[in-house]
Order: C-alpha cells, then sequence, then structure tokens
C-alpha cells in the first residue's frame, strides 16, 4: 500500500511538472507572439518616420550649404524651406 502512495504522489509531481512546463512554454510564446508585434510596429510605423526626418535633415542641410556658397538668395532660402516645411 505504502508503495502505492509514493507511485500516486510521484505520478502527481509529474503532472504539476509537466503542467508548470507547458505554463513556462505557454509564457514564452506569447512573449514571443507580443515581441514579434512590436517589432512589426516598428517597421511599420516608427522607421519609415525616421527615414522622413533624415530626409527632412538632409534637404535643410543643403539649404543652408547653398546659402552659405552663395548659390542661393536668403529669399531663395527661405522659400525652399517653407516647401520642405509644407511637404513634411
Amino acid at each position: 500500500m505504502r508503495e502505492d502512495g509514493e507511485r500516486v504522489n510521484l505520478l502527481q509531481l509529474e503532472v504539476q511538472l509537466e503542467t508548470s512546463h507547458q505554463t513556462t512554454q505557454q509564457q514564452i510564446f506569447k512573449m514571443q507572439s507580443d515581441t514579434t508585434a512590436v517589432m512589426q510596429q516598428v517597421l511599420t510605423s516608427v522607421l519609415p518616420q525616421k527615414a522622413s526626418l533624415d530626409k527632412y535633415q538632409e534637404q535643410k542641410e543643403s539649404i543652408a550649404i547653398m546659402l552659405a556658397a552663395g548659390d542661393i538668395t536668403a529669399i531663395m532660402a527661405k522659400q525652399l524651406m517653407n516647401k520642405l516645411l509644407e511637404s513634411s
């Protein structure tokens, strides 16, 4: 009888361990899914905006360089900056 009780206890512990393992695996899977969703969001929304910001900065710097070199007047530079701001 005692051996049967020990076997039952051992089986119960094995079931608890397996259940805990499955729960942990489910939690890991959920975290991976959440991480994937966040990365997808970054790729579709944040990075394109960063590219636009970089493009804006480059165009702004180009206008400043042309103005400093005397290639354009201050009035032209202001008009270009206004167009740049409108398109952003």
